[in-house]
This record gives C-alpha cells, sequence and structure tokens, in this order.
C-alpha cells in the first residue's frame, strides 16, 4: 500500500470518478458527481485542493483531501487547511491504513508550509484524530433549531404542526426585541473579503445571499434526512441583532419551504429567535478538532479555545 498525494487539477476524470465511487460506497447517504467535486476542491485561495490517495498498485482504494485557506489569526495571514473526506474501502479500512493515511497527511501539510490543520471529524474518526494524531479537541459546535413544521420532524407528530407553528411565530415576533449589536473582534476567522467570492460555489451552489443595510448573510434551503431544512450558513457581521434579523427574513419569506431552520455553529450570545439544542438530545454531535503544524506561527492558548473561531456552516458543510 502506498499513499500519494496530487493536486486537484493533477487527478483525471476518471480518478475523481473512482473517488466518487469511493465516498458513495463508505458514505451511502450522500452523493457527489464529478462537477460537485471540482466544484468543492477547486474553489479555494489557491485555486486548488490537495488529495491524499491510498493506492493498491494502480487503484485508488481510500483517500483523503485537504482543503487549503488563507486564515486570519490575530489579524496575521496563516495558512491552513481544513481536511474532510477521509475515506478508505471496507476490504482495505484497517487501523494501519486509516493511520498511514492521516499521519502521511499531517506530514505532507508541515512540510508544505502550513500552520495547522483543522476538521469536523465524525463519530468514528475522531478518536483516531485525538489519541492516536494527538489532535485537540476544540470543543463541539452547538445546534439551534426554529421547529416550524414539528410534523415534518416527527411524522406522528404532524397534528400538532399548528401548535410549533404559533410557538415559532411567538418566537421570531420576540425576536423584534433584539437590539443588541455588540460585536466580537474574533481571533481567528476567515479572510472573509476572498472567501465569499469562492465558498458558496461549492457542492451544487445552491445558496442564497441576502444583503442587508449594515450585515449580510448566506442561507440554503434542502432537504436533509427527511426533513425540508433552512440552513443559516453565515451572519457577518455577527451579532445578536444581525442574526435574529436573518432567522426573521427566513421565517418570513421561505417559512412555505421548510419545516424546521437551523443554525449550526459557535455563538457568543443567546439569540431569541432559535432555541439552543441541550447538547445530549442533538440528533448529532459536530466534533471540531485541530493540531499545530508550524508551533512558532500559532500558540495552542489561542487556537485550542473555541471562544477564539468565527466558526459555522460556511467553515463547511457539516451535512
Amino acid at each position: 500500500m502506498e499513499v500519494i498525494y496530487r493536486k486537484t487539477a493533477e487527478l483525471s476524470d476518471s480518478d475523481i470518478e473512482n473517488i466518487c465511487e469511493i465516498f458513495f460506497e463508505v458514505f451511502p447517504e450522500h452523493s457527489r458527481s464529478v462537477s460537485q467535486f471540482k466544484n468543492e476542491f477547486l474553489n479555494t485561495d489557491f485555486g486548488y485542493s490537495f488529495h491524499g490517495l491510498l493506492m493498491h498498485g494502480a487503484r485508488i482504494v481510500g483517500s483523503q483531501s485537504y482543503i487549503p485557506f488563507v486564515y486570519l489569526v490575530d489579524d496575521n495571514k496563516k495558512k491552513v487547511a481544513l481536511s474532510v473526506d477521509t475515506m478508505i474501502l471496507k476490504d482495505y479500512r484497517n487501523f494501519d491504513n486509516i493511520f498511514d493515511l492521516l499521519s502521511k497527511g499531517h506530514k505532507f501539510l508541515k512540510e508544505s508550509g502550513f500552520d495547522f490543520v483543522f476538521g469536523f471529524p465524525n463519530d468514528s474518526a475522531y478518536p483516531l484524530l485525538t489519541k492516536g494524531l494527538r489532535e485537540k479537541d476544540i470543543g463541539n459546535l452547538s445546534t439551534y433549531v426554529l421547529p416550524y413544521k414539528i410534523g415534518g420532524v416527527k411524522r406522528n407528530m404532524k397534528g400538532l404542526n399548528f401548535l410549533s407553528k404559533i410557538f415559532s411565530a411567538a418566537l421570531v415576533n420576540l425576536s423584534f426585541l433584539s437590539r443588541n449589536s455588540a460585536t466580537k473582534n474574533y481571533r481567528i476567522h476567515k479572510d472573509r473579503q476572498k472567501f465569499n467570492s469562492y465558498r458558496y460555489r461549492w457542492f451544487d451552489a445552491d445558496y442564497k445571499k441576502i444583503t442587508k443595510k449594515d450585515f449580510e448573510f448566506f442561507y440554503k434551503i434542502k432537504r436533509h434526512q427527511d426533513v425540508d431544512t433552512a440552513f443559516l450558513i453565515d451572519v457577518h457581521p455577527l451579532n445578536k441583532k444581525n442574526f435574529d434579523e436573518a432567522v426573521r427574513y427566513i421565517y418570513q419569506n421561505e417559512r412555505k419551504n421548510f419545516d424546521i431552520i437551523l443554525y449550526i455553529g459557535h455563538l457568543h450570545f443567546k439569540p431569541l429567535s432559535l432555541i439552543k439544542i441541550p447538547a445530549k438530545k442533538e440528533p448529532k454531535t459536530f466534533h471540531f478538532t485541530a493540531k499545530i503544524l508550524n508551533p512558532e506561527s500559532i500558540s495552542k492558548e489561542v487556537l485550542y479555545d473555541i471562544n477564539n473561531w468565527d466558526v459555522n456552516l460556511s467553515n463547511y458543510d457539516l451535512l
């Protein structure tokens, strides 16, 4: 077995088709076309991504991708990499191959001059990354919800839709009282001017951008796990007033098209328009990990504190 690295443009369409087939076999609830693959991995700060390929002879049997970014840490530009899509075919899925693929990825990024790597591993990858590869657990992202049509989530509760609609309307109307416009200065955040120019070309590019007088936000409506869901992706500048106004906009203009509104991220305030789901009740845990590759570039105290991060679904669609 061998691990080799290629930039996205160095992959043939046949290679990409192979990777997409492995993706569907490993993650059968998802699928990805060649065009969606290119949309995601070519639209970056660098115009490409890195792909670690686990090879059995001439055959690709697994892969691990890294999306490179320029992030700002205390206003200093840093080369960082987002780790995504660790996948190996079942017949080749063992500890040695998984560890080899991931550990060589860290080594490759370090040798390529990256300052740190981060990611949002699933429950299967999380123990290996934190124990075997010594990635640090920064914290879990939180889930916030507006349960507009509860029957869309629980089919046996469809008769209670009228109550959830009344409750949601009350919550949205209450959010008109939201006046706090204090904006936190996050120590770690995206180089937003460039980031927004390519980020919303990813996947099917089906995102909506709304520009208000003093802020903007992005959202996406899709059927997720058999529920029509409006995902609030990002709000900037992020404060309580802007956040609640963004939720109101989606509610007022799209409520015929969704069952629930969801926001996944880390907030420094408590919104009035959405309810935070208790960690024990969350349908999925959104782990958030990172590892310093260049110790002279950033301190542990800065990187490993979730309160320093502006992080949500804009960093990556964790769906």
